[in-house]
């Protein structure tokens, strides 16, 4: 009867250890073939990445080599050159983390999504006395041809550009990873400036300062430039220490700045009843651009700009909390639309 009792036993557990062993060797073939698509699977990432790769050193290439080689030269009454001022680039610089060309890079003043800016001096020596800064732009973080017009419109409008109250650019320098534009190295920016008065300033020295950015724009506007991207980070105290009668500032960022007419082709347009050329582009910073850049697309760029200023001159009444509070936070679309 136990005997009897044992052999029941033992094949039931004959029978479990058979069915064990047959969804073991299900699972082992479902590990066998999720092993096999894995390996496709990467192999299959390994291609497209080569693929993406390849177009991106292709598309680097076309962007970088081709596009400024080509000089594109202007069209009569279609406005300036394609690509204007980006060198064609110097495959013999020697570029490092510490050098590039004649330049030594000194301390990170600043980032960006794709730049950066450092000290730099010339590595003979020369120029000693003079404090200057490179805008390292990365060449793989610029992606689309409008991008790379924006770099070349930069340098184009710093180039034609030459007042006191505006960042100088003394050079540029096209090397192998990066374009680099050696400018004015300033103090503070005006974003920074608020840090200390947290209240704002008094109307007195609020209209001082805003005198002296409003110089340079009106400079601006005379050339045919609008700048579009008129904010307290594009606004630079020229020396160090605190603010005085005596001290400068320099507009800086002209990435999104926009040929225009000139005040005497604008006073020509008039005088012949005629509007001044349209801009469609969508641009700025929230709480500085005009709202007619999103509620009618069509928009005065200088204009624009007197927009931008008066936004700048809010802040420095109020302070930077009270700003944000009171007015960015109702800079939206449904506003402009009431």
């Amino acid at each position: 009867m136990a005997v009897e009792r044992y052999r029941r036993e033992l094949r039931r557990r004959e029978a479990r250890i058979a069915e064990l062993e047959k969804v073991a060797a299900e699972g082992q073939a479902t590990v066998t073939s999720f092993h096999a698509q894995q390996r496709a699977l990467f192999d299959k990432f390994c291609t497209l990445r080569q693929k993406y790769d390849g177009v991106k050193a292709h598309l680097r290439e076309v962007l970088w080599d081709y596009i400024p080689s080509c000089r594109i030269p202007a069209v009569e009454g279609r406005g300036p050159a394609w690509l204007e001022a980006i060198p064609e680039v110097d495959r013999s610089l020697a570029e490092d983390k510490d050098r590039v060309g004649p330049y030594l890079l000194g301390e990170v003043l600043g980032e960006g999504q794709f730049a950066a800016v450092r000290g730099v001096r010339m590595r003979d020596g020369a120029g000693a006395a003079r404090q200057l800064a490179v805008k390292m732009i990365d060449k793989s973080g610029v992606v689309n041809v409008t991008t790379l017009r924006r770099v070349d419109n930069e340098i184009a409008s710093l180039q034609r550009l030459d007042h006191p109250g505006i960042m100088r650019l003394y050079d540029v320098v096209h090397a192998p990873q990066c374009i680099y534009m050696i400018t004015d190295k300033a103090g503070q920016d005006l974003f920074e400036f608020f840090d200390a008065h947290l209240d704002g300033v008094s109307e007195a020295i609020a209209a001082q300062l805003l005198a002296k950015i409003m110089d340079p724009v009106a400079y601006c506007h005379a050339q045919g430039i609008c700048h579009r991207d008129l904010k307290p980070e594009n606004i630079l105290f020229a020396e160090k220490g605190a603010f005085t009668a005596a001290s400068r500032v320099l507009l800086c960022d002209f990435g999104l700045c926009a040929r225009v007419e000139t005040d005497a082709e604008e006073a020509a347009l008039r005088r012949a009843h005629a509007a001044p050329r349209a801009l469609h582009e969508f641009c700025g910073s929230p709480g500085f651009f005009a709202p007619e850049m999103l509620v009618r697309g069509a928009y005065d760029g200088k204009k624009a700009d007197a927009w931008s200023l008066g936004c700048i001159l809010l802040e420095l009444v109020l302070g930077h909390e009270d700003f944000c509070r009171l007015w960015v936070s109702d800079f939206n679309f449904a506003e402009f639309n009431r």
